[in-house]
């Protein structure tokens, strides 16, 4: 199971059902174990009998949980297809959100990474990833301009209302694109493999709101699922001379504490949370800052005591610091 730190949640059939109107698929269980009203709607035998999805474990993440989709060369030579899907009943003019945490496979190794189709009862559109890490609104015929990144880790959110199809990538503000797809009746999310081509991706976890279509700034994703940022505060009226990573307070802390870090020029900032293993636990930062002084937040509600590190990255500067839970 991922980290699912600080929201209340009822289980109901597997699907969590998160404060905030998000749902969850954790992508720790196959999807008929997660939910039976997940079904496996087309491919060479469909049957609700996983041929091409597995559940493995993170080779990064000690105890994490991912969805593996792999119709290449090591599953029939690409010959087993399988689609499975999940009947949300969105509503087009209220709109919808999906976001999820994906990379590809080996891109030698697969045609296309992910393949997946969002649709409102009005309008669809099919998600794929390319070989060389490009991003495509398949049924718009829309790429991504200036993105190639599809090969690491990363956040997809899109948003869906009417038959705008809105992309926002590690939950940056900014959208990278928008799609009108087309028309179509159908009301469902769906991923697996159905083409002609091969895929290979992993899934680390999907989460929708049928609420509306929201885009980061209007609402975030729930709190500690792998990869999910925390908040990153400005200190108003300072004004940063340096680089720097500075000591966490509390600390000890039990469960909250506060870690402070300056940026001397605007760039791509990370803040990575590790055990004393060594093993990822969380990113909270994970975007490009302007020049200033920060704090963020980190919440360690659902770890064990003991020791942890926070790493800060930038392209100038890196640093790294000791801190304790104690509970």
């Amino acid at each position: 199971m991922k980290r699912l730190l600080v929201f209340l949640v009822i289980i109901t059939g597997g699907i969590i059902l998160a404060k905030g109107d998000w749902q969850i698929y954790d992508c720790s269980v196959l999807p008929r174990e997660a939910d039976t009203a997940w079904h496996e709607v087309s491919g060479t035998n469909p049957d609700d009998v996983p041929e091409i999805v597995s559940v493995i474990d993170d080779q990064e993440i000690q105890g994490n949980k991912l969805i593996k989709v792999e119709s290449g060369a090591n599953v029939g030579g690409g010959a087993f297809k399988e689609v499975w899907s999940y009947p949300w009943r969105a509503n087009a003019d209220k709109g919808i959100t999906i976001a999820f945490r994906i990379k590809n496979l080996d891109p030698n190794s697969f045609d296309r990474g992910i393949c997946m189709y969002i649709a409102n009862g009005a309008y669809r559109e099919r998600i794929i990833t390319k070989a060389d890490g490009r991003f495509k609104f398949d049924k718009g015929g829309v790429y991504v301009e200036g993105f190639e990144g599809a090969n690491e880790w990363h956040i997809y959110r899109i948003t869906l209302i009417g038959n705008v199809f809105t992309l926002y990538i590690d939950e940056e503000n900014l959208a990278w694109a928008e799609s009108n797809g087309e028309s179509h009746e159908g009301n469902y999310y769906q991923f697996g493999d159905a083409g002609g081509d091969t895929y290979g991706a992993l899934y680390d976890w999907i989460v929708w709101d049928t609420t509306g279509a929201y885009s980061p700034s209007e609402k975030a994703l729930p709190s500690g699922l792998t990869g999910v940022t925390g908040v990153v505060k400005e200190e108003k009226g300072k004004f940063a001379t340096k680089y720097s990573l500075e000591q966490n307070y509390p600390n000890p802390f039990n469960p909250v504490t506060t870690i402070p870090f300056e940026i001397l020029k605007p760039g791509f900032v990370k803040l990575t949370i590790y055990d004393m293993f060594g093993h990822e636990v969380t990113i909270l930062v994970n975007e490009r800052l302007k020049q200033g002084v920060y704090k963020v937040e980190f919440n360690g509600q659902n770890l064990p005591s003991g020791i942890y590190f926070y790493k800060l990255q930038t392209d100038q500067f890196t640093g790294v610091k000791k801190m304790i839970l104690v509970k």
